[in-house]
């Protein structure tokens, strides 16, 4: 990941501003108050260069996704904590905690985690939120910030329940992360987050032979160098993703385009993912019940 902060919060900037673009698919109408009006011309920009006016949807889509199953994964009552790694400017947890911690006897621990310049920079900007009474203070209070480079830890190899000492059965969320780390670190993830007794993951990411389905993906990654901040270091084959479900006992591996077409249709709109040439052919993967337990 960039050291660059301007370029690290630009990135962040973007996804929020994506995120909250189509609220009714996203359950996000807060993120894109994060956001700056340069980052969110930015964000404009890459729609227009790289011809693909649908990002903002598939951001939506994935945001939204991930939000109902966490509620779903969380809502059982047997995890303790919900960690999200590389959350940039994300209000996921704001959103999962001001729900599922309302009359709660047992509340659920939440964690935002990034680099060090992005968690200041999103602490300033929800303390201007709160001001603004946008959001709860006391919501916000009682989630966690950790300062934190994923690829640092795993050249040190630290673990994640000395990092997390107070996660017993977490749930990770890996959010438009995966694809900037290299596969060896999220190996390296993936054995971290089976090393408790229960516990589960949402993570989404660029099959290897994306580049084949999709015009829009192709033309994008061999023309994306220099415009995002972070380099694109992963594309997962069926045998690595294999390899990943091999951690735990049940798992979906899903593909975005059928996320958004069920969710337009619940929503009695008209799916927009139909030719895999206008948008990305992320894939969405959820891994519950470590098998070594």
């Amino acid at each position: 990941m960039t050291n660059s902060k301007e370029a690290d919060i630009s990135s962040a900037e973007m996804t929020a501003y994506w995120r909250s673009l189509h609220p009714k698919l996203s359950g996000d109408t807060l993120s894109v108050n994060l956001a700056s009006a340069e980052g969110i011309q930015k964000a404009k920009i890459f729609e227009e260069k790289f011809k693909y006016p649908l990002v903002g949807r598939k951001v939506s889509v994935r945001a939204g996704f991930m939000l109902q199953k966490s509620m779903e994964i969380l809502s059982t009552g047997l995890y303790d904590s919900c960690v999200s790694l590389g959350s940039g400017f994300s209000m996921l947890t704001y959103i999962l905690a001001e729900e599922l911690n309302r009359d709660n006897d047992r509340p659920i621990q939440f964690i935002d985690l990034d680099l060090p310049e992005i968690v200041k920079e999103r602490k300033r900007r929800v303390s201007k939120l709160i001001i603004d009474k946008n959001i709860s203070a006391d919501v916000v209070s009682k989630i966690q910030n950790v300062e934190i480079d994923i690829e640092a830890m795993h050249a040190m190899e630290v673990s994640f329940k000395n990092v997390f000492r107070d996660c017993k059965r977490p749930l990770f969320i890996v959010e438009g992360l995966i694809y900037f780390l290299t596969n060896n670190c999220v190996e390296w993830l993936m054995q971290q987050i089976t090393r408790y007794d229960l516990s589960a993951v949402i993570f989404d990411y660029w099959p290897e032979n994306g580049v084949n389905e999709s015009l829009c993906f192709s033309n994008a990654i061999q023309a994306m160098a220099g415009f995002m901040p972070e380099n694109v270091k992963s594309f997962w084959s069926d045998e690595g993703i294999a390899r990943l479900s091999g951690y735990f006992k049940r798992i979906e591996n899903l593909k975005i385009k059928n996320i958004e077409n069920e969710m337009s249709e619940k929503m009695l709109d008209t799916p927009k993912f139909i030719d895999s040439n206008t948008f990305f052919p992320v894939k969405i993967f959820v891994g519950l019940e470590p098998k070594n337990r």
